[in-house]
């Protein structure tokens, strides 16, 4: 997907991202699994916010949850942003929304993140 990642608090990122009009399930309105990979993208990011910059580790998904609530229009700006909630042993709990350039709430997701291997 090639998105660039902004930290916009210690355990928050945000991309911009403008979908293509291809990437439409309904005339003019995103498809969902397109929907559902960018929130997986930025709550996998957000997950490894808690290892810093220069820090790494290993995770998968293991849980993941996504509610619709108004159409994602194609060809035009949205931001998927993420929050790290928690962290509890190797889970890493995070949320994640996609917003139109209103600021309006659009999707969102919720997710739980397996270390499978320390962070370095």
């Amino acid at each position: 997907m090639q998105l660039r990642f902004t930290r916009t608090a210690e355990t928050s990122i945000r991309c911009e991202f403008t979908a293509a009009p291809h990437l439409a399930g309904a005339p003019g309105v995103l498809h969902g699994g397109i929907q559902a990979t960018l929130l997986d993208e930025v709550l996998g990011a957000t997950a490894h916010t808690a290892y810093g910059e220069h820090g790494s580790a290993s995770m998968v998904t293991a849980d993941f949850t996504l509610r619709y609530r108004r159409p994602v229009p194609v060809d035009a700006p949205i931001a998927v942003c993420g929050d790290l909630v928690r962290i509890d042993g190797r889970n890493h709990y995070v949320e994640g929304r996609i917003e139109n350039a209103a600021g309006d709430v659009l999707t969102v997701a919720e997710a739980r993140w397996c270390l499978i291997e320390p962070a370095e």
